[in-house]
């Protein structure tokens, strides 16, 4: 009785032992399929939020080139010579305060005409002709212009972000470029820093603007 029963044992834990094996296995397998569905969904919600982000910043920083957009068709006004553009420029400093890091007037050829008091500057860089900005302007005038990070146009040399706008006649030809810069940096605010902020990032995280 008792080798019947021991082999009887042996053979009910051989038959279901490939039951047990079965059932770990489906376990293991359906903790992973899981484990990916869970992955996909946090990466699809991610990618929503970035999108979504991404189209409030883009809606945001439109406000900064249509305000230089208004000043530059306010400049031709008095007049496109140099000294009458250097002049409405000065009078239109109180609309130009968002910019942080100043606003210059650049001729055609990429020479800086006068800034923000209406003077020509003899701080940063006199001469924009190299500048992403400004070769984005001259060779389509229908769309602002946002540089990099840049560091060679601010006295200082602090580094800046640059919108560019076209400055046209009233005959409808580039005249010049109006370009405002804000500065960046980890002790900065400005109204560029007050854009990034109410997206609301998350703080663990990190969020790369490109173009």
């Amino acid at each position: 009785m008792k080798r019947r029963s021991s082999l009887r044992t042996k053979i009910l834990a051989l038959a279901l032992l490939p039951a047990v094996a079965m059932y770990l296995l489906v376990a293991v397998l359906s903790y992973f399929a899981a484990q990916g569905i869970a992955e996909d969904l946090v990466i699809d919600r991610d990618r929503e939020l970035a999108r979504l982000s991404a189209a409030e910043l883009s809606a945001s920083l439109q406000e900064y080139p249509e305000l230089l957009s208004g000043v530059a068709r306010d400049l031709v006004a008095g007049g496109e010579s140099d000294a009458a553009l250097a002049t409405a420029l000065a009078a239109a400093a109180n609309r130009l305060t968002y910019f942080d890091g100043g606003v210059v007037l650049l001729d055609n050829n990429g020479h800086v005409v006068a800034d923000q008091q209406g003077e020509i500057s003899a701080a940063g860089s006199a001469d924009w002709s190299v500048q992403p900005t400004f070769r984005q302007i001259i060779q389509n005038t229908n769309r602002p212009a946002f540089s990099n990070v840049i560091g060679n146009t601010l006295a200082d040399g602090e580094p800046a972000l640059a919108v560019a706008v076209p400055v046209l006649t009233l005959r409808n030809e580039l005249r010049g470029v109006l370009v405002g810069q804000f500065r960046v940096g980890p002790d900065r605010l400005n109204p560029f820093y007050g854009t990034l902020l109410r997206l609301r990032l998350d703080s663990k995280g990190q969020a790369y603007v490109i173009d």
